[in-house]
């Protein structure tokens, strides 16, 4: 089980260009900080069966108070939590969001395994991965992409790829620039780059 786990989009993007997303979870589409998407996940882990069932009932993540315009698209947008959802329409959102929760629940209960994928290629988030690897059970593995050397120390269940955006060769921008022609260079060649990264992880 390969899970995206933010901190924006980029990683459900190249986890899905290499073949290894192979349905929808909570955290494709987001963008957060890494510490506020980590006590989310193991707040839900932690739930009794009813106490889930009342988070799935309920109007988590359509908090109308906080809508947003994003600025180079226009799209309207929520935040709840501290967790942006910028990809997410409005009156499909709430029931878009209470499938992929019940997955993620189901899937992790039944996985031998699970990989949680996170990419923060310029911050430093070594505490909130640590938290990440004691509060879950010893089946969560943890894959880092970052741009940012030494400041994860891997273990045996954290792997850490440090990467640079000099990675991706123009051909690799261009092929992902011709599907998604709106995204701006940068975050196209930072999609690119974690895209290497994925295949070198999990093979093409």
């Amino acid at each position: 089980m390969i899970v995206p786990f933010g901190t924006n989009c980029h990683t459900a993007y190249a986890l899905r260009e290499t073949g290894h997303r192979v349905c929808s979870y909570p955290f494709d589409w987001v963008a957060a900080e890494l510490g506020t998407l980590v006590e989310l996940l193991l707040r839900v882990l932690k739930m009794t069966g009813e106490e889930f069932d009342g988070f799935v009932e309920s109007t988590y993540c359509l908090d109308t108070n906080t809508i947003f315009t994003q600025g180079w698209s226009g799209r309207r947008f929520l935040m709840s939590g501290g967790v942006q959802y910028p990809h997410d329409e409005l009156d499909t959102i709430k029931d878009k969001y209470r499938r992929r929760w019940t997955r993620l629940r189901e899937d992790y209960i039944r996985a031998a395994e699970v990989t949680l994928v996170v990419t923060d290629m310029h911050e430093r988030r070594e505490e909130d991965i640590r938290r990440l690897e004691c509060e879950t059970e010893d089946k969560v593995r943890i894959v880092v992409i970052t741009t940012r050397a030494n400041d994860v120390v891997e273990t045996r269940r954290v792997r850490v790829v440090v990467v640079s955006l000099d990675d991706a060769d123009e051909s690799d921008v261009e092929g992902l620039r011709q599907k998604d022609p709106r995204t701006p260079p940068d975050q196209l060649r930072e999609r690119a780059v974690i895209s290497l990264a994925c295949r070198a992880v999990f093979g093409s």
